[in-house]
């Protein structure tokens, strides 16, 4: 492990920041952190992922949907230097950015083409409705190629908890209910209380605003399959956004082959994929 450590703490990332992105906030340190700490999840997800397919060819192809500009993509480009690196946004100018300044392609978000090894959807989901939330979850899954693997990060658990007692009455620090009025945090929080997803919208914008969601709002929803597992569930990963990982594998057995070097994969011939009702 310390070796993985010393790998990421040692990547040499682009340091020019575009001066249109919004994600920079006061802190630069905290915007190169935030892209530091997904790859540390995304190097556990290929550590997992080999547990099903048992294979360690690495990650040929990687789409950054929602890319922005490259807060998180320089550290794709970074990490897998050998892979073929997709970038797409609704912002064009943001992908465009990325292509310039990054050894990766810019692609058009809808139809979403394409069949990827990882397909990593940072800080996307946290700001959809539910519909919206429903068919960008399915349009991800079906552009994953076999073995393919779809990160997400959301707003769980923790969003909630660190609202409670918000003083309201003095209210100096509007990050931490996302800019939203009082009323919409509330109804957001107890649409989030009682169904598992939560959501209102910016003020003066329509379908886009804030989302709080439970975890197995979106396992029940991919888990509905027998052709996808979850390999990862982690709260907080960049101290502030949860990420769920689903990957293409259904049921395989594969692994056992590769894992072990032998045929004990006959001795659960029961489970195999053909006799799964």
């Amino acid at each position: 492990m310390l070796n993985l450590v010393d790998r990421v703490l040692g990547l040499k990332v682009l340091q020019a920041i575009a001066q249109q992105d919004g994600m920079l906030g006061a802190i630069r340190e905290r915007y190169f952190f935030t892209g530091q700490a997904n790859i540390f999840t995304v190097f556990n997800i290929i550590n997992l992922r080999y547990l099903y397919c048992g294979r360690l060819d690495g990650l040929g192809s990687i789409l950054d949907f929602g890319c922005g500009y490259g807060r998180v993509t320089r550290w794709f480009c970074a990490a897998f230097p050998d892979a073929r690196i997709f970038v797409t946004d609704i912002n064009r100018q943001g992908a465009e950015w990325c292509a310039a300044h990054l050894p990766c392609t810019a692609i058009d978000p809808e139809p979403l083409a394409g069949n990827f090894d990882l397909i990593w959807v940072g800080s996307v989901f946290t700001h959809l409705p539910t519909l919206r939330a429903e068919a960008l979850l399915e349009r991800l899954l079906a552009a994953l190629r076999p073995d393919g693997v779809l990160a997400l990060t959301i707003h769980g658990r923790a969003v909630g908890f660190r609202m409670e007692g918000y003083d309201w009455q003095n209210d100096r620090n509007p990050r931490l209910h996302f800019g939203l009025s009082r009323e919409r945090f509330e109804r957001m929080m107890e649409d989030y209380r009682h169904t598992g997803y939560g959501y209102a919208d910016y003020s003066g914008q329509v379908d886009y605003g804030m989302c709080v969601a439970s975890p197995s709002w979106y396992e029940e929803r991919v888990l509905r399959s027998k052709e996808f597992v979850q390999i990862l569930f982690q709260e907080r990963a960049d101290n502030a956004q949860d990420v769920l990982a689903f990957m293409r594998a259904g049921f395989k057995l594969t692994a056992w082959r590769s894992l072990f070097g032998s045929d004990k994969a006959d001795a659960f011939s029961d489970l195999h994929p053909s006799k799964v009702p």
